[in-house]
């Protein structure tokens, strides 16, 4: 595998495709009492506006956020009383500002992990619950009025004899892909897939895109354009063993998948992947030790035609420190990379949130932009960008 550091040419002056853009960042900050924690958002349109509190003083985790025009959409799982929920606020002015907290999961159970997409004025949320004994299931809720209300809950999974884990989401047009890793009770954890061809109304059949015989597959990502669906996880082929990113893409609206494709390929532990898609170019972004093992590097690849193949690997983050759950979010040539970072915090485990663009479809990158900058440690971001034309 080679590995590059792109040079840092991207101008500080904004072009005007760049303007048209705005970039959203959510992520998850300590308050450094117990457990409790704040949900952070930064807005940046020609400069990073200063950061909005959207959560506070509560006991949150995996903040995720997504944008379609002027509409903002965040949510995260929080803890209520003896049980966690998923809470969610949204936007209609570009992310000037909010409006309440709604509960969308609202029940005795755990709720975790949410994830969300938007398309036009349709929102999609997907989550894990115990919704029983031993038993963890896909549910998931759609809005048709750009997130102002969300129709009944529905059970994706409804199973029995294994958990759901780890989910993932797109949309494009009517299409809405949910994806998920499954633990069965005995076997191999595989990841699975549902698809709705009218607008998230009802889904089809599972399938499973892994197909593992050994080892297992976790962490999914996916991204969507058009009828092609690209999708990414973390595999390991063998237990114990190395960790790789895979890879899949259906050109037929994920009527079927090529075949798995290892992106990472070395000899190091490869986690945490995300994918975002532009026209032709599709970009995979994830964490990994290969260079330096034991601390990890934010790397990159790109795909050029419609993820056919992909280019050389980049590191990113380049850092002394350790770097991790990186996010990618592109709007035509643009793409935004946000990840969390120990190097500026001396390497104690005090992570700030770090950020570059790229202008030119990933080509190359600038600077590195320290978006939290705080002494509490901040983690677990998530990237969203919104042409202001569309």
């Amino acid at each position: 595998m080679s590995v590059g550091t792109d040079d840092i040419i991207d101008d500080a002056v904004t072009d005007a495709k760049l303007s048209l853009d705005s970039v959203y960042t959510v992520w998850r900050e300590s308050l450094g009492v117990d457990s409790l924690s704040q949900i952070l958002f930064k807005r940046n349109t020609i400069s990073f506006d200063p950061s909005i509190i959207v959560a506070s003083s509560g006991t949150y985790e995996r903040p995720a956020v997504t944008a379609s025009g002027n509409n903002v959409y965040v949510l995260w799982d929080g803890r209520t009383l003896e049980s966690r929920d998923i809470l969610y606020r949204r936007s209609t002015d570009g992310g000037a500002s909010f409006g309440g907290i709604v509960n969308l999961s609202n029940t005795a159970a755990f709720s975790v992990s949410p994830v969300l997409a938007a398309s036009g004025n349709n929102v999609y949320v997907v989550w894990i619950e115990d919704t029983a004994p031993g038993v963890r299931d896909i549910l998931y809720r759609r809005s048709t009025d750009g997130g102002a209300s969300f129709g009944g809950i529905v059970n994706l999974t409804e199973n029995t004899a294994s958990d759901a884990e780890e989910t993932a989401i797109a949309a494009s047009g009517n299409n809405v892909y949910v994806l998920w890793s499954n633990f069965p009770n005995v076997g191999n954890v595989d990841i699975l897939y549902k698809k709705s061809t009218n607008g998230g109304a009802s889904f089809g059949d599972t399938k499973n895109l892994s197909n593992n015989t050994t080892g297992d597959s976790r962490e999914p990502a996916v991204a969507a354009s058009g009828n092609n669906v690209y999708v990414v996880w973390r595999g390991r082929e063998s237990i114990p063993g190395n960790q790789e990113i895979m890879y899949r893409r259906s050109t037929n609206g994920g009527a079927n998948f090529g075949g798995i494709v290892n992106l990472s390929n070395n000899t190091g532990f490869s986690q945490h992947p995300t994918v975002a898609v532009s026209g032709n170019n599709v970009y995979v972004v994830w964490q990994d030790d290969s260079l330096v093992p034991g601390t990890f590097d934010i790397l990159y690849k790109k795909s050029t035609n419609g993820g056919a193949s992909f280019g050389d690997t980049k590191n990113l983050s380049n850092s002394a420190g350790n770097s991790g759950r990186p996010t990618v979010a592109v709007s035509g040539n643009n793409v935004y990379v946000v990840w969390h970072d120990n190097t500026t915090q001396g390497g104690v485990a005090q992570f700030d949130i770090l950020y570059r663009r790229s202008t030119n479809g990933g080509a190359n990158f600038g600077g590195i932009v320290n978006l939290s900058n705080t002494a509490q440690a901040s983690t677990t971001p998530s990237i969203a960008a919104s042409n202001n034309l569309t």
